[in-house]
């Protein structure tokens, strides 16, 4: 069992000392000596009873299942290390350009020990299990010409190969603890796209929230792409429906004041304090998704690429049509753990997808242009700045003038 007390191995402390007297009690010969004696059964669920000399279960370790990664994870896990090596790199070159710069030694040194920290890194990211250890060599010794046969000590660098405490089941696949997972993988060769997920019920996934995800991001709610709806021309799904929830619940001057900006984090924070859920929710999302993917033919054409893949929301905001948990939470894995089950959103999303999917590609899009109100432009957005930046350097002149 090597590599059972690593902290991410998937069973607790308490769990893993068990596991381990279960492999000892197979390859130890019988104590005739010991009096407390255990059993080991397996049930039907397939995980492990420890049995008492009546054998009666005294306790069940819940097994779960290890699959290798398919071949579209570890691609996947292989660009993302590559990525995370080039970032550290940048790092490290930036660092040696500040060190290069700056004269003050207590600077200098902290700089280097941010250096050195980064180094050890991306060693780790380059190999997690081995790296290479700087081993210092002889010094070198000074000749003394007078002395006879004097030889030179060599001081030529010594390098040693270290081996990290590293559990190589992490680099090869993965632990579950749904059989369903495991059954889908290995009977059935499903293998995952790039921004596909199994949840435990052995069923695909592509679980969304966050408009700048690479794989997923033209799911979200987020994203920022023009459409329109109800004559008017929104900047995003989102904006659109809290415009038309605030106008539901009478709050028509928070709802105009949502059509001054493009900013998605702008939005949240204005409606903050008013995230009460309308009964309308499911119907607003049907009509707003359908106007945004029909209006916009690359997203619409992404949307069907995702087949029969499960679609989720994945977020704590139920009045929004989230499932209630947060996008890094491990249970957004486990739809029995869902908070809300109802997953509006990305019910919306897959019932449109199939709705989509029987129309031929002409029948899947369409062309708006007329609308009586906007939210506002980029090129407006963009003046502002402009403007305001010009403004306060106006009273930073004027102050230094005073």
């Amino acid at each position: 069992m090597s590599g059972i007390q690593d902290p991410d191995f998937p069973y607790n402390e308490e769990t893993q000392l068990k596991i381990q007297a279960f492999f000892k009690s197979k390859v130890r010969k019988p104590n005739k000596r010991s009096k407390a004696k255990q059993y080991y059964t397996v049930s039907e669920k397939g995980d492990l009873n420890i049995l008492d000399e009546s054998k009666t279960v005294i306790s069940t370790i819940p097994l779960q299942y290890y699959r290798d990664y398919s071949k579209e994870e570890l691609d996947n896990l292989e660009k993302e290390r590559r990525e995370a090596i080039i970032k550290v790199e940048e790092e490290i070159e930036s660092n040696k350009k500040l060190f290069r710069e700056t004269n003050d030694m207590e600077t200098k040194f902290n700089i280097n020990s941010e250096i050195q920290v980064l180094e050890l890194k991306r060693s780790s990211l380059i190999s997690p299990y081995k790296s290479i250890k700087d081993v210092k060599s002889i010094d070198i010794k000074d000749i003394i010409l007078e002395e006879e046969k004097e030889k030179r000590k060599m001081g030529d660098l010594v390098y040693q190969v270290v081996t990290r405490n590293f559990p190589l089941w992490k680099l090869y696949g993965k632990y579950t603890v749904s059989k369903e997972v495991l059954d889908v993988v290995q009977q059935k060769g499903v293998r995952l796209e790039l921004g596909e997920v199994f949840l435990t019920n052995g069923r695909v996934a592509r679980l969304f929230n966050k408009e700048d995800d690479e794989y997923n991001g033209f799911l979200s709610i987020y994203l920022v792409k023009e459409f329109i709806y109800n004559d008017i021309n929104f900047s995003s799904p989102y904006q659109a429906f809290e415009y038309t929830r605030l106008k539901l619940l009478k709050q028509d001057e928070l709802a105009e004041k949502l059509l001054t900006t493009r900013s998605v984090r702008s939005i949240r924070h204005w409606v903050k304090e008013t995230r009460t859920m309308v009964p309308e929710t499911k119907q607003l999302w049907e009509e707003i998704l359908k106007e945004f993917y029909t209006q916009n033919s690359d997203l619409m054409k992404k949307l069907l690429e995702t087949k029969d893949a499960i679609l989720s929301f994945v977020s704590k905001a139920k009045y929004l049509g989230g499932i209630g948990i947060d996008i890094e939470d491990e249970d957004r894995f486990d739809t029995s753990k869902w908070k809300y089950k109802d997953n509006i959103v990305g019910d919306v999303l897959m019932n449109l997808r199939k709705e989509m999917s029987q129309l031929p590609e002409e029948g899947q899009t369409k062309q708006v242009s007329d609308y009586e109100d906007s939210v506002v432009s980029e090129e407006e957005v963009q003046a502002k700045k402009k403007a305001a930046i010009i403004n306060t350097m106006k009273k930073k002149v004027s102050f230094n003038s005073v």
